[in-house]
C-alpha cells in the first residue's frame, strides 16, 4: 500500500455498518489481504487545525482505501460534518456545484494523480450544498467493480469554524460518510475526525507610541502594532510555497504542505505535497481557479482620529519572524483591498480620508513547521509644524484578520468572521506649551502691566550647541489666584482668561513668533479693582518669557514702579516635599 504522508485521518476504523445491505451489493472490500475484514480508512498525521477566526476553513482530506470485488456499479455519497460547509460555488450560472470534490482514483495514483491515464485517471464529482448547510451529496457517482483496488478522496471541504468552540473536546468537526443506491445504506463507516478548532491569532499589541509637539514638524514612528500566530500554519499563503506559484519558500527546508496555505486540500494531489489557501487547480473537469483561494491570509488595519494635516505611512513589505536553518522568514505586502486578487501597491503612503486611513497586508510567505511566527507593524506620521493650535486626541488602530464579509457561495476564499476588537492608542499631539509663573499682580490701589514674549524666533546658531528654535505659535490662558482688597481672608479666583489681542480683535489671539504682547490687567478688565495675588499663564508656544511691572500714581510726580521677569514652569511634582523646578 503507499505511504500516504499527507494529513489524512487517523482513527480506528469501524466495519461498514450497511455493507451488503442493498440486494447484496457490496461497496468497499478489504484492500488488503492481510486484514480480515472491511475497507481501511489510511491512518496518518493530526487533523488539519482549524482558525476560530476562519469561516471558510479546509478540513482533511478523508482517503477510504477499497480493494478488488466491489459490486455496486453508481450510488449516492452523502458527507455529514458538524459544522457549516462553505465550499464555494463553480460554473456559475445557478450550478448548484461547489468545489467540494470525491475523487475516485486507483489507489497508486493518490501521489502522481498527473501520471495516470485512462482508464486510470481519477473521476472528479462536485459536491452540492444546500445554503447553510452541514452536508455534502455528491450525486450519480460510479464506482469501479472488479479485480481493482482504488480510493475515494473525498477533499477540499470547508467549514465555518467561528461557529465551533475552542474548549477542549468540542473543538473537533467531524466528518461522517454515508454511500446508498436507491435511498438504502450501502456503506456507512464510523465518523471521523477532520479538523480541530483553536484561535488562531492572539490579539494585537501596541508599542513604542510617541508624544509629538504641534508646533514642530512631525516626522518619526507613531507605535508598532505586533501580531502573532498561536499555532504553525495559523498565518497561509495563497499558495503553500508563497505569494505566486512559482514561488520558492520551503518549510523547515522541505517542500511545504496543504496547511502552509490557503488553497485547500485538493492541492495536495494537483501539486504533490504542496498546499496553499486555495485547492485543486489541475484535477480533471477542474478550471483554472476551482478551489483556488483568492488570496492568502491578510491583515487589515484601521487607524482613526487623525488630525487634519496628518500623514501616515506605512511600510510596502514587512519581513516577520526571523528564522535561521532552512525556515524562510514570515513577510507580509501591502495590497489595495482587503478583498480580490492581491494588488501590490507602490506606496505606504495613506490616504487620510476624514480622519480615517487603512493599511491592508497579505501574507505572501510563512512556514508552518515554525511555531509562533509573528510580524510588527510600525507606523510613522508627518506633519508640518503648526498644523493645528489646539489640542488633539491620539490616533487609534484597530487590526482584524481579513477579509470579513457575509458569507456565500462567490465571497473571498479565506473569510474570517471576528468581533471587533477595542480600539488602541498610538501616537499623541501635545500643544507646545509654555508656563510662565508672576508671583505677584495687583489692581488695588496700581496698575499691573504684563508682557508675553513669543522668542521662537532668533538668530540661529546660539548656545553652546549652536541651534536654533523652531518657530511655532499659540494663544495664552491667564489664571489670577490671590484675594480682594474688600475681603482679604477670602481666595479669589479668576480663571482661563484668554490674553488680550493687540489689535483689538477676537480672542483668542494667536500670537506668531517674535513677537511681544504687552497690556495692563486692570485696565483690560481682566480682574476686579483691588486684586492681589499671583498669575500662572500658559501659552501654546515653546521659548516664552514674560515680564511684570508694576505702577503706583504713573504719570504723576510722585509716582513709582518697579518690574519682575516671570519665572518659567518646568515641572510642578505632584506629592512634597519635591522641589518645583524654575526655568529661569
Amino acid at each position: 500500500m503507499v505511504d500516504f504522508r499527507k494529513k489524512l485521518l487517523g482513527l480506528t476504523v469501524l466495519a461498514s455498518a450497511f455493507t451488503g445491505m442493498s440486494y447484496g451489493q457490496i461497496l468497499c472490500p478489504n484492500p488488503s489481504a492481510t486484514v480480515a475484514t472491511d475497507y481501511q480508512i489510511q491512518p496518518g498525521l493530526a487533523a488539519n487545525l482549524l482558525r476560530v477566526e476562519g469561516t471558510t476553513e479546509t478540513v482533511a482530506a478523508l482517503n477510504i482505501f477499497c480493494g478488488p470485488g466491489g459490486t455496486l456499479g453508481t450510488g449516492t455519497v452523502t458527507v455529514t460534518m458538524n459544522a457549516q460547509v462553505t465550499s464555494k460555488g463553480v460554473g456559475g450560472g445557478g450550478n448548484p456545484n461547489t468545489d467540494a470534490v470525491l475523487v475516485i482514483m486507483p489507489t497508486a495514483a493518490l501521489d502522481s494523480l498527473t501520471a495516470e491515464a485512462a482508464p486510470n485517471a481519477p473521476v472528479v464529482y462536485f459536491g452540492q450544498v444546500l445554503a447553510g448547510s452541514q452536508t455534502v451529496v455528491f450525486s450519480n457517482v460510479t464506482f469501479p467493480t472488479g479485480a481493482q483496488d482504488y480510493t475515494m478522496s473525498i477533499q477540499n471541504i470547508r467549514v465555518n469554524a467561528s461557529q465551533v468552540s475552542t474548549s477542549p473536546g468540542a473543538n473537533q468537526v467531524t466528518e461522517q460518510v454515508l454511500v446508498t443506491d436507491a435511498g438504502v445504506g450501502i456503506f456507512a463507516p464510523q465518523s471521523q475526525l477532520v479538523g480541530l478548532v483553536y484561535q488562531g491569532f492572539s490579539p494585537a499589541v501596541v508599542s513604542g507610541q510617541t508624544n509629538f509637539l504641534m508646533c514642530l514638524p512631525t516626522a518619526g514612528n507613531a507605535g508598532t502594532i505586533t501580531v502573532t500566530e498561536n499555532f504553525g500554519g495559523a498565518f497561509k499563503s495563497l499558495w503553500a510555497q508563497g505569494l505566486l506559484q512559482t514561488s520558492t519558500g520551503q518549510c523547515g527546508g522541505a517542500t511545504c504542505t496543504t496547511t502552509n496555505s490557503d488553497s485547500g486540500t485538493a492541492t495536495l494531489l494537483a501539486n504533490g505535497t504542496n498546499g496553499n489557501e486555495g485547492g485543486a487547480t489541475n484535477l480533471p473537469a477542474f478550471s483554472a481557479s476551482t478551489g483556488l483561494a483568492t488570496h492568502g491570509t491578510r491583515f487589515q488595519f484601521v487607524f482613526a482620529n487623525i488630525p487634519t494635516g496628518v500623514t501616515l505611512t506605512v511600510p510596502t513589505q514587512i519581513l516577520g519572524s526571523s528564522i535561521d536553518g532552512g525556515h524562510e522568514n514570515l513577510t507580509l505586502d501591502l495590497t489595495a483591498s482587503a478583498t480580490g486578487p492581491f494588488s501590490q501597491l507602490a506606496s505606504g503612503v495613506l490616504a487620510n480620508v476624514g480622519g480615517t486611513s487603512t493599511a491592508v497586508y497579505e501574507v505572501a510567505l510563512t512556514d508552518n513547521t515554525v511555531q509562533n511566527e509573528s510580524f510588527s507593524l510600525t507606523v510613522t506620521a508627518s506633519a508640518a509644524a503648526n498644523f493645528s493650535t489646539s489640542a488633539q486626541p491620539a490616533f487609534t488602530v484597530v487590526e482584524t484578520v481579513a477579509p470579513q464579509v457575509p458569507i456565500s457561495p462567490t465571497s473571498d476564499i479565506p473569510d474570517f468572521n471576528t468581533a471587533t476588537p477595542a480600539p488602541q492608542n498610538l501616537s499623541t499631539w501635545s500643544l507646545c506649551q509654555t508656563t510662565l509663573l508672576f508671583p505677584f499682580v495687583s489692581t488695588n490701589g496700581v496698575e499691573t502691566g504684563i508682557a508675553l514674549s513669543n522668542t521662537s524666533l532668533d538668530p540661529g546658531k546660539i548656545g553652546i550647541a549652536g541651534g536654533t528654535a523652531t518657530p511655532n505659535q499659540g494663544s495664552c490662558i491667564l489664571n489670577f489666584y490671590g484675594a480682594l482688597a474688600a475681603t482679604p481672608g477670602t481666595a479669589t479666583t479668576v480663571l482661563g482668561v484668554n490674553a488680550p489681542n493687540p489689535t483689538g480683535g477676537a480672542t483668542p489671539y494667536t500670537q506668531p513668533a517674535g513677537t511681544s504682547n504687552a497690556f495692563a490687567i486692570g485696565a483690560s478688565g481682566l480682574v476686579p479693582s483691588g486684586f492681589s495675588g499671583y498669575m500662572i499663564a500658559q501659552c501654546n508656544y515653546l521659548y516664552g518669557h514674560g515680564f511684570a511691572y508694576i505702577a503706583y500714581q504713573l504719570g504723576t510726580t510722585t509716582g513709582s514702579t518697579m518690574g519682575f521677569v516671570a519665572n518659567v514652569l518646568t515641572t510642578r511634582p505632584e506629592s512634597f516635599p519635591t522641589p518645583e523646578s524654575l526655568g529661569n
